[in-house]
């Protein structure tokens, strides 16, 4: 018998931890936590952001406005993904890698929130260079 175990887990994957993905394209990947327990029946995201400490404000919406961003949802409605390039390149955000951070509820803005400061740093280098695909 084999001293050692075959690893079956290829990406990063949260079922209970709310994540938000952003590509290195510019695409933001949302996990089935957060479609679970921040999305639900949302179709549109409104973005925001705090110059000051990089902060990315999501407002969850059903209503379609010329600033709402479609939320395209796979899986049984268990991933969801939007564009967001425009956003980045307006606030000249770099995100040359693709990178997964804990999407946050902050009850004072009544919006979910992600610390572009703050991740985990392992993250980083767990998805390909040229791997635009959801990676959870």
């Amino acid at each position: 018998m084999s001293r050692f175990e075959k690893f079956t887990e290829k990406k990063f994957k949260s079922e209970t931890k709310s994540l938000a993905t952003i590509t290195k394209g510019g695409l933001l990947n949302l996990n089935s936590a957060a479609m679970h327990n921040l999305v639900k029946d949302s179709q549109y995201a409104v973005l925001f952001y705090d110059r000051e400490n990089s902060l990315v404000g999501i407002r969850f919406t059903n209503k379609a406005t010329p600033e709402s961003y479609k939320i395209r949802k796979y899986r049984d409605g268990r991933l969801g993904i939007f564009s967001m390039v425009a956003f980045l390149r307006y606030y000249e955000v770099e995100h040359p890698k693709t990178i997964a951070y804990t999407l946050e509820w902050d009850e004072e803005e009544k919006m979910s929130v992600i610390k572009l400061k703050e991740h985990d740093p392992k993250e980083e280098n767990d998805f390909p260079e040229d791997d635009e695909q959801v990676p959870f």
